[in-house]
């Protein structure tokens, strides 16, 4: 049993528990469009060295109850309206978690994560994850984004006609500090048509060369948000992805071109959860976690995908 004080009978802010959990690992659910999956297993073969040029992801990461794949738009959040019941379900927490406190006010709440802050703390974690599981040696963002020549060719690209009505025709992206961005995808299922477009093949080629690797990677993440168990299941937060992974070689040419997401990422201990919203002492680590996933996921579509 827990208590609450309510200031008014009219005039209740939501209160938020923190709670202590135990460290549990969720399994993450795969998943992916078939139709769509290509790959050419010899180039992929060769691949020594790789770095990831484009990383979009929403303008904001806020919590969204819809299937990762489902998301077709950007969902704002207003605390302001929230069902009070329905947060304090989602508070109390399951087996896992011990309620010890409530506060006065929401501010220690994530509500909206910068889509520039969520890619910048989740794309090493990736790169991370994918040099340890694919043996592939990769530039880092850093080395990404300072490379002067990475910079020149990704703003002569958004110059070309045919990029502007691609980027006007999209979702507004986010992108990793300095990174190019191209829009975002409509939803999950929705096709990327720049991929064709023959100044971006050139771009993907000097882009390649530019960096010296065997292969540039392209991600659009287009179902990045957040979420929260229900009840009974432990009411944690977690995120969630659903997204395009394109690889292109030194000569510009597509090597890869698939889908994939998962529904929830691992679970990380957390303080509490508030309505699918992380608390903002646990948010970034969310955000690690959500890279890491991401590799898993993708490894193992590589994995299925049949030349």
């Amino acid at each position: 049993m827990f208590k609450m004080k309510l200031k008014s009978m009219f005039n209740v802010k939501p209160k938020m528990v923190l709670s202590l959990s135990l460290l549990t690992l969720s399994s993450v659910s795969l998943s992916g469009c078939s139709s769509t999956d290509y790959i050419n297993q010899e180039e992929v073969s060769q691949i020594k060295t790789a770095a990831v040029v484009i990383y979009s992801v929403p303008q904001e990461i806020v919590a969204d109850n819809r299937d990762a794949t489902q998301i077709d738009r950007d969902k704002s959040q207003n605390f302001e309206d929230m069902n009070f019941l329905s947060i304090a379900g989602n508070l109390v927490g399951g087996a896992t978690k011990k309620v010890t406190d409530f506060l006065d006010s929401e501010s220690d709440v994530k509500k909206n994560i910068s889509g520039t802050e969520a890619a910048d703390i989740a794309l090493p974690q990736f790169i991370s994850e994918m040099r340890k599981l694919k043996g592939w040696s990769f530039k880092t963002p850093t080395d990404v984004a300072s490379n002067s020549e990475y910079q020149a060719l990704s703003a002569e690209l958004l110059q070309d006609q045919d990029i502007k009505l691609e980027r006007s025709s999209t979702r507004i992206a986010k992108a990793p500090t300095n990174y190019v961005e191209i829009g975002l995808p409509y939803n999950h299922t929705a096709t990327v048509d720049y991929y064709e477009n023959p100044q971006f093949k050139l771009w993907a080629e000097k882009t390649a060369n530019a960096l010296d690797v065997d292969a540039i990677i392209v991600m659009n993440d287009t179902g990045f948000a957040t979420d929260g168990q229900s009840f009974f299941s432990g009411a944690n937060c977690y995120t969630k992805s659903a997204f395009h992974f394109a690889m292109f070689n030194k000569k510009g040419e597509k090597i890869v071109d698939t889908r994939s997401a998962f529904e929830e990422s691992t679970i990380i201990p957390q303080q509490g959860c508030v309505d699918g919203a992380f608390l903002k002492s646990d948010y970034i680590n969310a955000l690690k976690q959500h890279g890491k996933d991401q590799a898993k996921v993708i490894v193992e579509k590589l994995n299925t995908i049949k030349s």
